[in-house]
């Protein structure tokens, strides 16, 4: 979701899907702070000598812990519910069997146009896409794989 408008993302994706993408991009924020955190506590602890060993671990053991387990644990929930909003505002489950939009197809406004293509869903008309001019034919190889291996199922 970065460097698009928020309104160009609310007529594609919905306000709810929206609202996650921006929570899992707050934890992207707070792996920045993890890591000046870490940081700060090699550099405080420095001019303190033995008796900032204690600051030094403390301001470890948090910053670590946070990209260790937060960090990953936060963005991917958010970003995987945010595709899976998505998926409910475009209506994927009546053109596909998936049941989210990809993490990757939400990153810009032209991946998600040409995941969509890809998928077959045709735009809402609140907005103008513009898919990548490859995109067309990448879908319609796509869609030719997806007969291929259908025919093979039903042949064994």
């Amino acid at each position: 979701m970065k460097n698009s408008r928020t309104d160009e993302w609310n007529l594609r994706v919905g306000s709810a899907a929206v609202a996650s993408l921006r929570k899992a991009n707050r934890f992207l924020g707070g792996l920045t702070a993890a890591l000046a955190l870490v940081a700060l506590g090699i550099l405080a602890s420095k001019p303190l000598g033995p008796p900032g060993l204690i600051l030094l671990w403390i301001c470890v053991f948090l910053g670590f812990t946070y990209m260790i387990f937060g960090y990953p644990i936060g963005y991917i929930y958010y970003s995987l519910r945010g595709g899976r909003e998505a998926a409910l505002y475009i209506g994927l489950s009546h053109y596909s069997k998936r049941t989210r939009v990809p993490v990757a197809a939400l990153k810009s406004p032209r991946a998600f146009d040409n995941f969509m293509v890809e998928e077959g869903i045709p735009p809402g008309p609140s907005y103008t896409p513009d898919p990548d001019p490859l995109a067309h034919a990448l879908a319609e190889k796509m869609r030719q794989k997806r007969e291929r291996a259908l025919q093979k199922r039903q042949a064994r």
